[in-house]
């Protein structure tokens, strides 16, 4: 099993959940916090190295890469479930000329302390990535781009139902916070207090509208809805689930109102071995989609999913 693992909205979370139609691997739930950047006209480039065993270790490998403009990405794992091969991901983006700074802050434990955490870091140009837990013990990461950008934070209730949640982060969103997730805060003896976490970057005043729509139930399902909903300027953001439970599964598409790029999905089989997925990866960032995460489905299915801005695509082929 990993030794390490990056938590994300469906840590510890109730009444918002990811839904079972995302594979629950270290990838998929940190980028569903951090949700990945399709840039137009950039190519990626991906690297896989061993898994950290420590978070100092992890702290010099992930600055290591990140002065070379390598971002982290997660850890993913190959093979045999019981036993898998674990690989830590990194890409770096040719239009994106940063690099890129980690560090780490213990978990907090209450809500109001957490998002007072963020502040004082997003103030200095940090914005939270996501938690990561070695040995049960939890810490924040958080990660600094080479620019000038800040970042405020909200931790607000979460809701209980679709319509509510779409009424919350479509009002938060109106003021320009981005919905990064549910995050669920140890607050000691196993209680945990919840919060929906909303950001604001101080570098892209941008708003935020959000849309849900149906669970699929196969990744080319899926890739018709992401397209659709993408042709309408709506990024794919993942699954989501109300109520504490699975009854009512939607997926959640955010659309940047300022950006005005549509977007253009594909999915491919999960990749058995690591040199495999990089092959797949580095071939996909070749062609400018981006790895979006591992999505499975009802009946046992998995799939790689990639996403690109669409403008790329002339007649059907790459330009």
């Amino acid at each position: 099993m990993p030794t390490s693992y990056f938590t994300s909205a469906q840590r510890k979370i109730s009444p918002l959940l990811l839904t079972i139609a995302l594979l629950l691997s270290a990838t998929s739930q940190a980028q569903f916090l951090s949700a990945p950047q399709v840039l137009r006209e950039s190519r990626f480039e991906y690297n896989l190295l061993a898994p950290a065993t420590s978070t100092p270790a992890f702290l010099t490998q992930a600055n290591a890469e990140g002065s070379t403009r390598f971002s982290f990405v997660g850890d993913n794992a190959f093979g045999d479930p019981l036993n898998p091969a674990i690989s830590a991901i990194y890409v770096r983006a040719s239009a994106l000329p940063a690099t890129y700074l980690y560090q780490t802050v213990p978990a907090a434990s209450s809500v109001a302390a957490f998002i007072s955490q963020l502040n004082t870091q997003g103030a200095l140009g940090y914005r939270y990535f996501g938690d990561q837990i070695y040995a049960g013990t939890v810490a924040s990461v958080l990660v600094k781009e080479s620019s000038s950008a800040t970042y405020q934070y909200r931790g607000l209730t979460p809701a209980s139902s679709a319509s509510t949640f779409l009424a919350l982060v479509n009002s938060e969103g109106a003021q320009g916070y981005q919905y990064q997730g549910d995050v669920g805060i140890d607050s000691g003896g196993g209680n945990f207090v919840f919060a929906s976490v909303f950001s604001r970057n101080s570098a892209t005043p941008s708003t935020y509208s959000y849309e849900t729509a149906t669970i699929t139930a196969s990744a080319a399902a899926l890739v018709v809805q992401a397209n659709s909903q993408g042709a309408r300027n709506f990024l794919y953001r993942g699954g989501i689930a109300f109520s504490g439970s699975f009854s009512e599964t939607l997926s959640l598409y955010e659309k940047d109102n300022t950006r005005g790029d549509t977007f253009r999905y594909e999915q491919l089989a999960r990749s058995a071995t690591a040199p495999a997925f990089l092959s797949q990866t580095n071939a996909q960032g070749a062609r400018r989609f981006r790895y979006f995460g591992e999505v499975g489905f009802a009946d046992g299915t998995f799939a790689s999913f990639y996403a690109s801005v669409a403008p790329i695509f002339t007649n059907g082929f790459d330009d």
